[in-house]
């Protein structure tokens, strides 16, 4: 019985390591920073980002994430504190203050749930999206949302489909 069980967590832990390595590749296709020129081009991208925007000072110092509300631009609170930037003319702010670099923001497809499982350890459930019946509870052997293009996660158990 042991012998099929320690044969059990090797092919599972060697399943989990193949799905982290196919997909080392989209990892590696992170956002990146960009040096900051001024262009109306790079204006228009930071200004139009749904997902908000970091800055870089000469300093090397990196601001917050910053999102678009209204005309204006607001950062997240950081220092107990939070940051505006006006919107009328955004690339006078930027240039201003110096700005060297930029990244857009482009979160992870499940980055809401990512951290509310870091903060609350809670267990993570996932299922084949392709076979609902395929599914499992996720462990230190099986780690979640390394594969979210083929699996489907949730907080909760999900019951046997047809």
């Amino acid at each position: 019985m042991t012998t099929v069980l320690n044969t059990l967590l090797l092919i599972k832990s060697i399943h989990h390591y193949l799905i982290l390595f196919a997909f080392t590749a989209e990892q590696l296709n992170m956002t990146e920073w960009k040096e900051y020129t001024g262009s109306d081009e790079q204006i228009a991208e930071i200004s139009n980002t749904p997902c908000g925007f970091i800055l870089r000072y000469p300093t090397g110092v990196q601001t917050e994430i910053f999102k678009r509300i209204g005309s204006s631009y607001v950062g997240e609170y950081i220092d107990s504190r939070r940051r505006m930037l006006s919107g009328d003319n955004l690339k006078e702010v930027l240039t201003k203050h110096k700005i060297t670099n930029y990244i857009i923001c482009n979160p992870h497809p499940l980055a809401d749930m990512i951290c509310q499982q870091a903060r609350t350890g809670q267990p993570v459930w996932w299922r084949n999206k392709s076979n609902n019946r395929v599914y499992g509870q996720c462990d230190r052997l099986f780690t979640p949302f390394v594969n979210h293009e083929a699996l489907e996660y949730s907080f909760t158990p999900f019951e046997e489909s047809e």
